[in-house]
């Protein structure tokens, strides 16, 4: 998968390269989230923001778009076998974040 993504990011992609996950995602494409570099420890992805594609109703970027993007680089080092944790320190998300590993 780290081959695949970094001759994706590379634009070295052959017609015939496949992977087990889809990538791009259907919401990456959609809101134009782009992986930049990617290694065994960490990927690097950009999402460029307008208010006509990622708007709120007072005219500011929606905060479900960070929340994506935020999404688009954990899943990506997931996928690529990194440890990801998560931590919040609201009580009523304890069983949540547990459940997480």
């Amino acid at each position: 998968m780290l081959d695949y993504l970094q001759r994706h990011v590379a634009g070295q992609l052959r017609p015939d390269d496949t992977n087990p996950l889809q990538y791009p995602t259907p919401v990456s494409e959609l809101l134009g989230i782009q992986i930049l570099a990617v290694d065994e420890r960490a990927a690097t992805v950009l999402m460029s923001v307008t208010t006509d594609v990622h708007g709120n109703q007072q005219g500011t970027v929606h905060g479900g778009t960070i929340a994506e993007l935020a999404d688009a680089a954990i899943g990506t080092a997931h996928s690529l076998g990194a440890i990801v944790r998560g931590t919040d320190v609201r009580p009523e998300v304890a069983d949540q974040v547990r459940s997480m590993g």
